[in-house]
């Protein structure tokens, strides 16, 4: 028990599981505005059929599919934050450009690219965590993580759902994409072993 006590203790002083930590709060904020917006913004600025609607977010999912064990392999073979760094800048930004998009097909690849990154980023976040928590208190961690993760994400789509009142749908997805970049901000200036093993050393 007290070894228990001390490796969560360790991981909330460890600056850096925090600042991932606060980074895929950032992320799973700005994802949960983006699933529970793109459906409206699909179906009432767009003016899609239902079936329109589906194929646009099973692409979401498609996509994700196809990349999450690449950005896996990627993340064991070289590091977490060299995935991390460019999937939070990228989704960002094609938070910012959905409202600009000008058609059908641009509007599917901006989703099919949003895909891309929609999902396995958080397992990546996750596995940067596990890296540098206690072989002991992974179980516990992980609890931990989720818990932090929720409790700061569960507000996020009221507070998406104001500024859309205020300003527009399209406004709901700036917000989404400034989440996304202030995480980014975060990442960058964590300090990630250059492989995933070395941690684990």
């Amino acid at each position: 028990a007290k070894s228990y006590l001390s490796g969560i203790k360790g991981m909330f002083q460890n600056r850096n599981i925090l600042a991932i930590m606060s980074a895929g709060v950032f992320m799973s904020m700005g994802r949960l505005s983006v699933l529970t917006f793109l459906p409206i913004y699909l179906s009432e600025d767009l003016d899609l059929s239902t079936l329109g609607l589906g194929f646009y977010l099973m692409l979401l999912y498609l996509m994700g599919m196809v990349s999450q064990p690449i950005m896996g392999i990627v993340s064991d073979r070289f590091s977490r934050k060299v995935v991390l760094l460019p999937a939070y800048v990228t989704l960002g930004a094609l938070y910012l450009v959905i409202p600009a998009t000008g058609d059908a097909f641009q509007l599917g690849l901006v989703i099919g690219a949003m895909g891309l990154f929609f999902y396995g980023t958080g397992n990546i976040a996750t596995a940067a965590v596990m890296d540098m928590s206690s072989s002991q208190v992974q179980g516990s961690t992980m609890s931990v993580m989720s818990v932090f993760r929720h409790i700061f994400t569960l507000p996020s789509p009221i507070i998406a759902g104001v500024i859309a009142t205020a300003w527009g749908t399209e406004a709901a997805f700036i917000y989404a994409g400034a989440l996304l970049l202030l995480g980014a901000v975060i990442i960058s200036f964590i300090k990630l072993p250059s492989k995933p093993d070395a941690a684990a050393a």
